[in-house]
């Protein structure tokens, strides 16, 4: 039988190393369904030094990267510039960049949304699948996907990208403050649609297609979706058939990720992937509720729950 593949690995043991017990076993039950071959492996890997995950992280991943420059990449703070682009106000942080509000002052005078990878010390591997999320968002084109404006790198060498400022709201939020019948909801979902199939027509599969990441702003011709956060993103080279994912520790959201998700098979992830989300999300925009309501549950009981498509 095939061995797993280190990437693979790498991801499942670092996400069982936050898990306590007995949460562990049932995400490592799920993670590793049907692979006899990759649980042994994980349970040997782990057992080697279980106690120490900052010391097992870096031992995996030595497996797969090598570490980049030994001095420390500081992350600049609110007030500092980065480029023409001063940065004002923190936005949020994903599995790859740091995002923050800013101002350009030229050659235009506008405001934009700024990724920065946020990695002390970055592995070439994270380099890599930051710079992929660059390129993905440049080759997509499309008015209800949020542009790409421009990108570069900090004095200290680390990359970021800047991208059109999204002001709204996630959209089961603003259907309901917006007070939208049922015809309006389903133009915002078609909206949404139409992008994943822009995506898709890429070879881009986005992976984790849920509410926060589907804004709506109101406009003078009405309100548009755009589609954000292409962080943990699929792209299938079509030359080469072969697939690069911006992994993280943090796969999706299990409320909105689909059954193969739930069980760590992220090889198995293609556009029905992002159909089950957008279905979901259909049911959380008319309905209030989406298929899913693990709301309460641990995380290692949401992905039980929806890997098994109950």
């Amino acid at each position: 039988m095939k061995r797993p593949s280190l990437d693979r690995l790498r991801e499942i043991i670092l996400k069982a190393a936050e898990l306590g017990e007995p949460e562990r076993s049932v995400y490592l039950d799920a993670a590793c369904v049907g692979d006899a071959v990759l649980r042994d492996e994980v349970t040997r890997l782990m057992a080697v030094d279980l106690g120490a995950v900052s010391a097992l992280e870096s031992r995996l991943t030595s497996l797969v990267d090598s570490l980049s420059a030994e001095r420390k990449f500081d992350i600049p703070t609110i007030g500092q510039s980065v480029g023409p682009y001063r940065l004002e106000r923190l936005l949020g942080t994903g599995g790859s960049g740091t995002v923050f509000e800013a101002f350009q002052e030229a050659p235009v005078r506008r405001r934009v949304a700024i990724k920065i990878l946020h990695l002390n010390r970055p592995l070439s591997a994270d380099m890599a699948r930051f710079r992929a999320e660059q390129q993905i968002l440049a080759n997509l084109d499309h008015p209800n996907i949020a542009k790409v404006h421009d990108a570069g790198t900090t004095d200290e060498g680390v990359p970021y990208f800047v991208l059109e400022l999204v002001a709204g709201e996630p959209i089961t939020r603003y259907v309901k403050s917006a007070g939208l019948d049922r015809a309006a909801r389903l133009d915002l979902c078609l909206q949404a649609c139409r992008a994943a199939e822009h995506a898709h027509a890429k070879g881009v599969i986005h992976r984790d297609l849920k509410p926060s990441n589907i804004m709506v702003s109101a406009t003078a011709e009405g309100p548009v979706v755009k589609v954000i956060d292409f962080g943990i993103a699929r792209l299938r080279n079509p030359e080469s058939g072969e697939s690069l994912t911006l992994e993280g520790l943090h796969l999706g959201t299990p409320e909105y990720m689909s059954p193969e998700q739930a069980s760590g098979g992220s090889a198995d992830c293609d556009v029905k992937t992002d159909v089950h989300a957008l279905g979901n999300l259909l049911q959380a925009v008319l309905c209030g509720k989406g298929v899913y309501d693990v709301g309460s549950l641990s995380t290692s009981n949401q992905l039980r729950v929806v890997a098994a498509g109950r």
